[in-house]
């Protein structure tokens, strides 16, 4: 009877606590996915997918820890708040900016607070709680003791709880601190600012708490990480473990189900695992092997692509030149100082114009009746973008000799990457600008 009391208080705690969420009005860029509309912590299991998909345990092996938390701001020299209830609730892992966090406000410096019981056996192994990622210096307290402390953005980190919890009541405090763009961390376009002044190339800050919490419940000797490598033919792996037991690391290859090879070695050695009959990861049939881990009575699931990636010589093939084209445009993809006039009505002053520019592989020419214009102006290009038709615009292509230069390749052959990992365009007529 006093048991199923104590569980009624708890859910009555947890309702209320839910009930006390809602989506945060987030200032003028408050833009509402309909994913974000229909999230509802009293009915979800918030970002409820496994969350580590290269290391993945059994389901009754792990526990969701998403959702409602207490939260307030705290001040630097604050006390920690062993036994207290905060001021506010947030929807982790939200970060506090966010509309979906409930809060949708800036605070350099953060608390949060969970009160939790333990979902495995107490008898059964470890308990560790993983963090997928807390922006940016934070320190942690569980049942009353420091856990540690951790600085970085972006990366995940766990904590071994196995020493201190309890069947119930466990409670869990974070503190964090994140100055954003007024602090010397990386923040990349994190500014405060971006809040209540949105736009241009700065966005809105992710503070606090920002991935997946969770609790994992492994053996007492248990696989800790791995690391791997590969290439067209072979699977290089190390793993490494946590506790005493001196069994070998052995390794499962399946294609799907269908077991393909299998490995042992000793934790902390790299083995080399080859492949038969190989099937390469490629963008055109991206397959990946399963593979599965054992070390004494733990097993994770993973997965790899076997693929080699290298720089080699490629031939890039002439491109011919179109000359003037009448009544299309190229928009877009400008060069710097583009438009500028030209003395007068004509399209071949703008081509002539491209052939003496570095770097220029297009170009688009309006006359001075057109679009309102007070004279001829010319466009630059510095890539080739997409034509169109505008009775207004006369554009071509210059003429590209073959050439070749170093490109990546994947698994022995090139494959045209856009954007930075090529510029093909742009490296061609660099290179053979001053040659022309």
């Amino acid at each position: 009877k006093e048991m199923m009391i104590l569980v009624l208080l708890l859910s009555s705690l947890f309702l209320s606590q839910v009930g006390a969420w809602q989506r945060a009005k987030c200032g003028t860029a408050d833009l509402v996915t309909t994913w974000g509309a229909s999230i509802d912590p009293s009915s979800q299991d918030i970002l409820g997918d496994y969350p580590r998909p290269q290391m993945v345990r059994d389901d009754k092996s792990w526990q969701n820890l998403n959702g409602i938390w207490q939260y307030q701001p705290a001040q630097p020299n604050d006390p920690v708040p062993f036994g207290t209830t905060l001021s506010d609730t947030i929807l982790v892992p939200f970060p506090v900016e966010s509309c979906l966090s409930g809060i949708g406000q800036n605070s350099k410096y953060l608390w949060y607070r969970l009160v939790f019981d333990n979902p495995f056996s107490s008898n059964n192994g470890k308990v560790l709680i993983h963090f997928g990622a807390v922006d940016w210096q934070s320190s942690f307290w569980f049942n009353g003791e420091s856990l540690g402390n951790h600085t970085g953005g972006y990366d995940s980190f766990s904590f071994d709880l196995s020493a201190s919890i309890k069947n119930s009541e466990n409670e869990l405090i974070v503190y964090v601190y994140d100055p954003s763009e007024e602090g010397f961390q990386p923040h990349g376009k994190q500014f405060i600012s971006a809040i209540s002044n949105p736009g241009g190339d700065v966005y809105t800050p992710a503070s606090g708490i920002w991935q997946t919490v969770w609790l994992e419940n492994v053996p007492t000797s248990y696989i800790a990480n791995f690391s791997m490598k590969v290439d067209e033919t072979t699977l290089t792996i190390k793993v490494e473990v946590e506790g005493s037991d001196n069994n070998d690391v052995t390794f499962t290859v399946l294609n799907h189900t269908t077991v393909i090879t299998s490995s042992s070695s000793p934790a902390g050695s790299f083995v080399n695992i080859t492949i038969p009959n190989a099937r390469l990861w490629d963008p055109e049939d991206p397959f990946l092997y399963n593979l599965t881990i054992a070390y004494g009575s733990d097993s994770v699931l993973s997965y790899f692509g076997l693929r080699s990636v290298s720089l080699g010589y490629y031939e890039h093939p002439a491109i011919n030149g179109t000359g003037p084209q009448y009544g299309v445009d190229r928009p877009g993809d400008d060069m710097q100082g583009s438009p500028f006039e030209l003395s007068e009505n004509d399209p071949t002053l703008c081509q002539k114009s491209c052939e003496s520019t570095d770097g220029c592989v297009a170009w688009a020419y309006s006359n001075s009746t057109c679009d309102g214009n007070n004279a001829p102006l010319c466009w630059l290009k510095e890539s080739i973008p997409s034509a169109g038709p505008n009775s207004c615009r006369v554009s071509g292509v210059m003429s590209q000799p073959a050439y070749t230069a170093r490109r990546p390749f994947i698994n022995g052959r090139f494959l045209f990457l856009a954007g930075w990992l090529d510029q093909s365009f742009l490296a061609r007529w660099h290179l053979h600008s001053t040659n022309r």
